[in-house]
């Protein structure tokens, strides 16, 4: 249940009118929680198995309160649909997060993957268009749900005048700056769009939660710089690997050491299904990117290997976490690695990783 009315002079938002791209130019700067919470109502959060190639997409579910973190590659639309189905009952997105234009992230947000999402909202987004077909396709998406009442903001307007959303009165979502955020004129032809992914800080409880689409190093290290005072050793913290675990980011050492985490989950589709031995290479995640990961926790956990891979929180307690089986079928030297067995496994205790990392 949204809080509070627009026209309210004592309503918990503060009007701003800017400039943005298609669709709206009025701001509304949450003051006090924009919706209720229910003391019972359990947090979950799900990197959901991605097909394809690559991929990202994050759900939080809180109650009636619903935040989507990317939308996936187009192999992936029927299933996100089919999560979305099981988690979003009231039809209805709270917040639409889309890091950047590369399409593994934003494609499968079309009229299958949103099929069943008849309201967003607020959609924040990197804030220009995109050159290839499947962002194009998105920012039509996103002009459809604008003129059906979605607020909007792009992240150099969210981070100037309202990069902290407190959601319920124990969930809040921060956009922080990366120093690589770029408005839409200064974007020309084909972008290193990663460098540009916008960066989130979720809190509940003691909780910390950090995903950031595929950003490289240089925004890792301003990030741990400029919001070293945001994480505490009281904090737990959970860690989406940037760009799936590859090393031309998570490259410096800044962001593990600002993080700490005590989790991290890699979100990318495991390209090929029967992986040789003798000739396979680990890449997204890859293997340098792994072992750093586990040098600083063993809570190291991959969709691919678990499939729709979910955190239940509690403010102050352990996570509880589990997988759903995964869809797609791996092999290694031709030999079916059973999924059942693997679905609430760390990864290193995957026939992945034993084949492959294992030392």
């Amino acid at each position: 249940m949204l809080l509070g009315v627009l026209t309210s002079c004592s309503a918990p938002f503060q009007l701003i009118t800017g400039n943005v791209l298609t669709g709206g130019g009025i701001f509304a700067r949450p003051r006090t929680p924009l919706y209720q919470e229910d003391a019972n109502s359990p947090f979950k959060m799900i990197s959901i198995e991605i097909f394809g190639e690559y991929g990202d997409a994050t759900l939080i579910d809180f109650g009636d309160v619903e935040i989507l973190i990317d939308g996936a590659t187009k192999e992936t639309n029927t299933h996100l649909d089919q999560v979305l189905t099981q988690y979003v009952n009231d039809h209805r997105l709270e917040m639409l997060v889309v890091t950047h234009a590369h399409s593994d992230h934003l494609a499968g947000l079309d009229e299958v993957g949103l099929n069943n999402i008849n309201q967003i909202d607020y959609i924040i987004d990197y804030g220009y268009q995109g050159v290839t077909s499947s962002a194009h396709a998105y920012v039509a998406q996103r002009v459809e749900y604008i003129n059906n009442g979605s607020r909007y903001y792009p992240i150099t307007s969210a981070i100037e005048e309202v990069p902290v959303w407190q959601m319920t009165s124990s969930l809040r979502i921060e956009f922080l700056n990366t120093n690589n955020y770029l408005l839409p004129e200064q974007v020309t032809g084909e972008e290193g769009h990663n460098i540009h992914s916008i960066a989130t800080l979720i809190s509940y409880g003691n909780w910390r939660i950090f995903l950031a689409g595929d950003l490289e190093t240089s925004g890792e290290r301003y990030l741990a710089t400029q919001y070293a005072k945001r994480i505490n050793e009281r904090n737990l913290v959970i860690m989406k690997a940037n760009h799936h675990g590859g090393l031309t980011n998570n490259n410096g050492l800044e962001l593990f050491n600002w993080l700490k985490p005590d989790y991290v989950f890699i979100s990318a589709a495991l390209k090929n299904s029967n992986l040789n031995l003798s000739t396979y290479t680990p890449q997204h995640p890859e293997a340098a990117f792994v072992r750093r990961a586990l040098s600083y926790t063993e809570e190291v956990y991959w969709n691919a290997i678990n499939g729709d891979l979910s955190f239940a929180l509690a403010p102050q307690a352990l996570p509880t976490i589990s997988g759903a089986i995964r869809h797609q079928i791996y092999k290694i030297n031709y030999q079916t690695i059973d999924p059942v067995s693997e679905k609430d496994s760390r990864l290193t205790a995957s026939a992945w990783y034993q084949a492959y990392l294992a030392i």
